[in-house]
């Protein structure tokens, strides 16, 4: 499997330009490839390209902004989902490249759970877009009830997933990695089938679905025995949800007692630094309490679910 970025279009402006400093930010599966790229275009001109080492989640997570002297910002392989401030910022698409990537994902096995899925409904993020228009023909091709509309998951969104909903039976989210298609089977009703180009085959995700919703009840009921409960704010640029910390501190201050503490990484060692607080709920990223959540000692609870532990109704995780 290989990443492909277009390096030629990057490499274009940065040299024709007169920049003296400029920025690449990226996820972590890109950043050995941003520092060839840096490296390369060092050799062409007289300019400094810094590569920001921390893997970057989402374009709510930009880390551009720490270094305020750059003239021009290059953003990969994440799409704009919040507004910026930085004038000369570019994103830069990023797609998974496989040869032959019918022949390693549309085995007959798969072929045989796909044509028991009902009408599908096809979802997945930027990054594998490429290949899930590739799949969507083959499947219309071979005479299998597929929806014309692909929903594309951008970081935490799953609102395009969710206007196809109550067309189709099933979700069959093309692409690898754990939060994007986990996240979909969390937030809808239908069943959701991953099809993945690591595992080379398709699983489907309920029984992983009730695997988190029990942990999170757990951790929900456990957070409920907390004197006071600290609201999480972050920091970065996309992740300044004050009106939401808001909302839920007065949500929860009926029952408990509360603190609004703000952080740019959430970490599991900063949470320890306060003393008497037993729990928290997240208001930055949902990702925190839930790809972490083995790592915290104490209940991390996501935004949706502080409002459920204090108003109760029905659970909603993301």
């Amino acid at each position: 499997m290989n990443i492909k970025i277009t390096e030629r279009n990057v490499k274009d402006e940065i040299i024709k330009g007169r920049h003296k400093l400029v920025v690449f930010e990226g996820p972590e599966g890109l950043l050995d490839k941003l520092k060839d790229l840096a490296g390369e275009i060092e050799k062409e001109k007289d300019v400094a390209v810094v590569v920001i080492g921390d893997p970057c989640r989402g374009s709510c997570d930009l880390k551009a902004s720490h270094i305020p002297q750059a003239d021009l910002v290059f953003h990969f392989g994440h799409v704009p989902t919040v507004s910026t401030h930085h004038k000369n910022l570019r994103f830069v698409d990023a797609w998974v490249e496989v040869k032959n990537p019918l022949k390693k994902m549309l085995t007959k096995e798969n072929l045989e759970i796909i044509g028991s899925m009902g009408k599908i409904g096809l979802a997945t993020t930027n990054t594998y877009e490429k290949i899930c228009v590739t799949v969507k023909k083959f499947l219309e091709k071979e005479g299998f009830n597929v929806l014309g509309e692909i929903a594309e998951i951008t970081g935490c969104n799953f609102d395009k997933a969710m206007e196809i909903e109550e067309k189709i039976d099933s979700f069959l989210f093309v692409g690898d990695g754990r939060f994007h298609p986990i996240g979909l089977s969390l937030v809808t009703e239908k069943p959701v089938y991953k099809l993945g180009l690591e595992e080379k085959n398709i699983k489907n995700l309920e029984e992983t679905k009730e695997k988190i919703v029990r942990k999170r009840l757990a951790i929900i009921e456990k957070a409920r025995e907390s004197k006071k409960i600290g609201i999480l704010i972050g920091l970065k640029t996309g992740q300044k949800n004050i009106s939401s910390a808001l909302k839920v501190r007065d949500l929860l201050s009926k029952k408990y007692e509360t603190t609004l503490i703000a952080m740019d990484e959430i970490t599991p060692a900063k949470t320890l630094n306060f003393k008497g607080i037993d729990s928290y709920v997240v208001t930055a990223c949902p990702r925190v309490p839930l790809d972490d959540v083995e790592n915290y000692v104490k209940p991390m609870l996501t935004l949706k679910e502080g409002i459920y532990l204090a108003r109760g109704g029905r659970l909603q995780i993301l």
